[in-house]
């Protein structure tokens, strides 16, 4: 039994390098969707942030 794990246990490592590989030669897989989401909420913060500390300091 503790050998079937072994072989099992292989198997999908053997299997997940395989799969690696292949999105490697791919490229890396790319959300555009989600980076320009990501990126949208930080200038928001950045610009919220500014106009607090701006509002603190001149006001």
């Amino acid at each position: 039994m503790e050998q079937d794990k072994d072989v099992k246990a292989k198997k999908d490592t053997e299997e997940n390098r395989v799969k690696a590989e292949e999105l490697r030669q791919k490229g890396k897989p790319k959300n555009l969707f989600v980076g320009i989401l990501f990126t949208f909420i930080w200038i928001l913060l950045a610009y919220w942030f500014g106009k607090e500390f701006y509002g603190m300091i001149y006001s």
